[in-house]
């Protein structure tokens, strides 16, 4: 049958686009995808030896090795979240906050991601990722494009599984000797900062099935999970809901648990060789099972959802190529926990007097215990969560393109195509019900604390939603023009979108001189505009603390009921009235040679990045009251004041908070701005062999990049265009750096940000013995980056300014191998191999604080995986 349903299927040459010679873009097919080292089996996984991506350099940290999350990447310099995903030729990303990539452990916050789609890379068909050049078919972003495609029904019916797995007894992991990186560190702020135990198991199951003459299905179902065993620390718990009031638990083993799902479904119909139609599901779901040590019944469950349909509809004209796609997408950001209250009770002090007093009351040896018992155990006396909480994205496309046959008028010729993208969006921000924290204080008698409790204040989060909507539209026409020997793609994308309520224009030129005439020497050239995406998080920001209120219970009256005196916080979120969206002009030189057995090329890539988004205060003159106030106080603290100076100093500023109060409260009020630009330059060589080299039954096929780029950016905080600082009286457009004041946009990129990288694959297939290995060697320059320290403060006449320090890292050497074998004999069973960091390199990737302290941070060390599967 599957023979047949091959014979019958007509040739699709309908879906084969125009060859693309001016666009920088590089593509993994399903057996490259098949065979090179894949670690976690994410999208961006496959990226790591892309000359124009950098990873962060907290990517891949030895601290985390049971996360299954994909890594952030940034192509060109620019910000990580502003790139386009692409999943079957619709948008898959996640616009909610995707800057926050936090696990849910803050009271307003779920965490989040830029992909909105954590695809297996094992179902995928081919990835192809276009960073300079890109043509105006293809908006928001100001980075690149990531086009991923499912794998489609190839005309016979097959079946795939396959099992793969590592564990933490098949890794290294370098740490900080300095560090006690032990599970039982982890915290209510970092609740999985150390991971010093995992294991983890991928399955994948797939089949293609003909359903008919001219029509089939491929099905995929993938599940990747992860186990991380951790500790839960143990003490002398106090007022835990439903336990004794005062109880000694022991250190406790808990499990952390990851687990992403895939489901992928897509049916295809060619009716004819003009013909295409393909109908996509795609479901992934991610579980993120975690708790924050120190507090008990803390714990919650991350989920990152994200479920797709969409169908395509290719078409040959008598003059051209129609393509339409439409679908519909939702994410979902969401916690859930059944901890609806975090509560703490008591003062540590306190109750360590109150618990001394009563074991000194206590007979021998019991007394003795208790007294040991006090002196080395810590006092748990918080305990609870916030509350679940939900972001949504549901987004509605359509894209609709027209590419005429080429048109031959005089000395040139004209290829002209046309776009339109219609694009809906829903948002909401969802808290089900109050999240509240209640802290308890000890009531008083004449020996002290008494041993009961009483709640003295609650600060609440109330129940509520957020919402928003809004249509985004864009056109684009190129006309790719042949004169001779040059060619000429002239284009422009209008968008238009009524959430930033503007018209963008973005121009798309690229040129190509075909020296010689013969194809091999090809001159590009190119001038480029890219606007970038907009943020839900823009608008969704303003239900995270509305309404937010703190009650002071004061039971000094001696009444059964409290006095209760209400505060509203009020909101604190000022909006984005006037922001415009963020855009990148991009300069592009470059010089290719195809030769018969080598393909070889450089370009330069300049980028100038214009109005990033940052949170900044609302109110200019609360600032300058702040500063003045700093300075009041500082002058207070200086030396030189008699004693009646000071008094009347203080005084002064009594006397001054009082005057101002409703304006020095408004320094909390924040807003989103366009502030800042960057600058990014970089020359890229690449060479690789045009056919695969023979040798003695063999087939080897390499490639080799060396990037040398330098980034310069006002972005300086890790959270992007969340960024902020509580330090209202400092200035952010300037710093103290090397002994000197500087913009802050002279500064090189805090991250994403080695200024020379080489990578070397090499992939040799012996076809007799079914044997193939992949080798993948990336090396990355030492880099100085700059480190802002935001309790370093100088005071420079009436002004305050951060001082930021050098950060040096070393370089870092990988070598990444994998063998897979599949013999004939063996029926469709294959079995493979693969070693991540082979040398066991200590490859320093950055710093992070810890307490008072700074230490290393490490990328993974050799970690072994092994994998069996069969395939007919």
């Amino acid at each position: 049958m599957a023979a047949e349903a091959s014979t019958e299927l007509p040739t699709v040459n309908v879906t084969a686009t125009r060859k693309d010679k001016l666009t920088g873009k590089s593509m993994l097919d399903k057996e490259s995808i098949k065979e090179r080292p894949n670690q976690n089996g994410n999208l961006t996984d496959l990226l790591r030896d892309n000359p124009a991506v950098q990873f962060s350099n907290a990517a891949g940290s030895s601290m985390t090795p049971g996360e299954l999350r994909p890594d952030q990447i940034s192509i060109h310099g620019s910000p990580f979240w502003q790139n386009q995903f692409r999943l079957d030729g619709m948008g898959t990303n996640n616009d909610l906050d995707p800057a926050d990539r936090g696990q849910g452990q803050l009271v307003v916050s779920t965490g989040s991601d830029t992909q909105g789609f954590y695809v297996d890379s094992r179902l995928l068909e081919s990835v192809t990722v276009m960073d300079s050049n890109v043509p105006a078919e293809f908006g928001g972003f100001t980075g690149g494009v990531i086009d991923a495609r499912t794998k489609r029904y190839s005309g016979s019916d097959h079946f795939a599984a396959s099992w793969r797995t590592t564990r933490d007894s098949w890794t290294k992991q370098p740490l900080d000797p300095e560090m006690d990186s032990a599970a039982q560190r982890n915290d209510a702020s970092a609740p999985s900062r150390f991971q010093q135990q995992f294991k983890k198991n991928f399955y994948t199951v797939s089949a293609e099935k003909g359903l008919g003459r001219d029509w089939g299905m491929v099905m995929s179902l993938s599940r990747r999970e992860s186990t991380i065993p951790s500790e839960e620390n143990g003490g002398i718990l106090v007022g835990a809901p439903g336990r004794p009031m005062i109880e000694l638990v022991d250190d406790g083993n808990k499990q952390q648990k990851r687990a992403i799902d895939n489901a992928l479904v897509k049916f295809s119909w060619v009716p004819g060789a003009a013909t295409a139609v393909d109908l996509s599901l795609n479901a992934a779901r991610s579980r993120e099972s975690l708790f924050l040590n120190g507090l008990s019944h803390s714990d919650y469950t991350r989920n990152h959802d994200s479920y797709g349909a969409s169908i395509s509809w290719t078409q040959r004209l008598e003059r051209g190529r129609f393509e339409a796609v439409a679908g519909v997408g939702l994410q979902d950001d969401r916690r859930d926990t059944p901890a609806k209250e975090r509560r703490k009770v008591g003062d540590i002090a306190e109750l360590r007097e109150l618990l001394t007093r009563q074991a000194e009351g206590m007979p021998s040896p019991q007394k003795e215990q208790w007294l040991d018992v006090l002196s080395r155990a810590p006092i748990l006396n918080e305990h609870g969560g916030y509350g679940n909480l939900r972001s949504r994205q549901r987004t509605y496309e359509a894209r609709f393109k027209f590419e005429a046959d080429p048109l031959a008028t005089g000395p040139l010729t004209h290829a002209l195509s046309a776009g339109v993208q219609l694009a809906k969006v829903k948002a909401n921000y969802l808290r089900p019900e109050d999240s509240v924290q209640v802290t308890y204080g000890c009531r008083y008698d004449a020996t002290g604390c008494s041993g009961a409790f009483d709640p003295v204040s609650r600060t609440v989060f109330p129940k509520g939603e957020s919402g928003t909507r809004f249509s985004s539209n864009g056109l684009w026409l190129e006309d790719r023009v042949n004169y001779g020997r040059v060619e000429a793609r002239l284009g422009l994308r209008v968008d238009r979108d009524d959430f930033l309520r503007e018209t963008l224009f973005a121009p798309r030129l690229a040129l190509g001189w075909d020296v010689n005439g013969d194809g091999r020497w090809l001159m590009n050239a190119g001038l480029n505009r890219y606007y970038g995406r907009s943020m839900l998080a823009y608008k969704l920001k303003e239900a995270e603390n509305r309404g937010l209120y703190q009650e002071t219970l004061d039971w000094s009256s001696g009444g059964s009921e409290p006095d209760v005196y209400r505060t509203e916080l009020g909101q604190d979120y000022g909006g984005y009235a006037g922001l415009r969206t963020p855009y990148e002009d991009e300069t592009l030189l470059g010089l290719t040679y195809r030769g018969d057995s080598a393909v070889a090329g450089v370009r330069y890539v300049h980028r100038d990045g214009h109005d990033p988004v940052v949170r900044d205060r609302q109110f200019p003159d609360a600032i300058a009251l702040q500063t003045k106030l700093r300075l009041l106080e500082d002058r207070l603290r200086g030396p030189g004041l008699s004693n009646a100076e000071r008094a009347a100093l203080r005084r002064q500023i009594a006397q001054f908070r009082r005057d101002n109060a409703d304006m020095l409260n408004k320094a909390t009020f924040l807003k989103y701005v366009n502030r800042g630009k960057s600058r990014y330059d970089a020359v890229i060589f690449e060479l690789r062999n045009a056919r695969p080299f023979a040798l003695a039954g063999s087939f080897t096929q390499a490639s080799v990049s060396l990037t040398l780029s330098r980034q310069r950016t006002s972005l300086q905080g890790s959270d992007g265009y969340n960024s902020m600082t509580s330090d209202y009286h400092v200035r952010t457009d300037k710093v103290w750096h090397n002994g000197q004041l500087v913009d802050v946009a002279s500064l090189n990129s805090p991250d994403y940000n080695r200024p020379r990288a080489l990578n070397l694959n090499v992939s040799t297939q012996w076809p007799s013995y079914g044997l193939s290995l992949s080798h993948q060697l990336r090396w990355r320059s030492k880099v100085t980056q700059p480190e802002q320290d935001r309790n370093s403060i100088k005071k420079i006449g009436d002004e305050y300014f951060y001082m930021v320090r050098d950060e040096r890292l070393p370089s870092t050497f990988t070598w990444d191998a994998r063998l897979l074998w599949k013999p004939a004999f063996a029926g469709g069973m294959y079995t493979s191999l693969e070693v991540s960091n082979l040398l066991n390199r200590r490859n320093v990737t950055g710093t992070y604080t810890y307490g008072d302290k700074r230490y290393r941070r490490y990328e993974m060390g050799r970690q072994f995986w092994a994998e069996i599967g069969y395939e007919f």
